[in-house]
This record gives C-alpha cells, sequence and structure tokens, in this order.
C-alpha cells in the first residue's frame, strides 16, 4: 500500500469510530484523582459530550477487588 492510501484508510476508520460513539463536540480527558463520577456528572451538565473515567493503576486494579470497588465508578449509558 502507499503512503497515500494508507493515510485515507487510517481516516476513514477514525471517522467511522467517531461517528460510532456520537461525534462528541467536547471531550473530558481522564484525570488522576479528579474525574470521579460525581465530577463526571458534574461536567456532563454543564455541556461536556463524553467524559472519561479517572485513570487507574492497573496492577493495583487486577490484584485488589476492594481496589476495583472504591475506584472504577460507573453509571449506565444515558443518551442524552
Amino acid at each position: 500500500k502507499s503512503s497515500s492510501s494508507s493515510s485515507s484508510s487510517a481516516k476513514s476508520s477514525s471517522s467511522s469510530f467517531w461517528s460510532r460513539i456520537g461525534s462528541p463536540k467536547t471531550v473530558m480527558a481522564p484525570m488522576v484523582a479528579q474525574s470521579d463520577l460525581p465530577f463526571r456528572l458534574l461536567c456532563r451538565q454543564h455541556g461536556v459530550d463524553m467524559c472519561f473515567t479517572q485513570m487507574i493503576h492497573a496492577h493495583n486494579f487486577v490484584s485488589s477487588e476492594s481496589f476495583q470497588n472504591s475506584y472504577l465508578d460507573v453509571y449506565p449509558y444515558q443518551k442524552r
């Protein structure tokens, strides 16, 4: 494949992904210990289209159920 066709297919793939997730206009990036559920809900109330959960340490997450329960806070998907 030439680099131009490879670039074109990557662009198409990105566009397809963006469309599938609803083409959000505003996205809140994840922050360590600052993107908990209440903060994400507040951001959504103020117009943010897509929020990420807070960043967590993978090692702690896979090795401790109490860590999972304490740090992975999610809520059911809701359409706007």
